[in-house]
């Protein structure tokens, strides 16, 4: 099972030529390729998306949400933010 990422869908629908590109269009026809729920969202969330988007989606499997997943997503969200947050203060008030 292969959980493909945003960007190497996008750059398959735009037509882009890469190894990541290829790997997936070489596994379409099989049973391994998956997308994550989060994928999902933000493939349908491109405005240059339109029905290949979809239909691309709807030809392959979603990764079912596990309890809590979603909680797990904002709490990891927001511990990066921190990070970013405290980098940048400490990178600021050093001048």
């Amino acid at each position: 099972m292969i959980a493909v990422d945003a960007c190497v869908v996008i750059s398959f629908l735009q037509g882009e030529t890469n190894s990541a590109v290829e790997r997936f269009a070489s596994l379409l026809n099989t049973d391994e390729v998956v997308l994550a729920p989060s994928t999902v969202a933000e493939l349908l969330s491109d405005p240059k998306g339109g029905p290949a988007t979809m239909a691309l989606i709807e030809g392959l499997e979603t990764l079912p949400l596990e309890p809590g997943y979603w909680a797990r997503a904002g709490l990891l969200r927001a511990s990066v933010r921190r990070l970013e947050r405290d980098s940048f203060t400490r990178n600021h008030s050093r001048r």
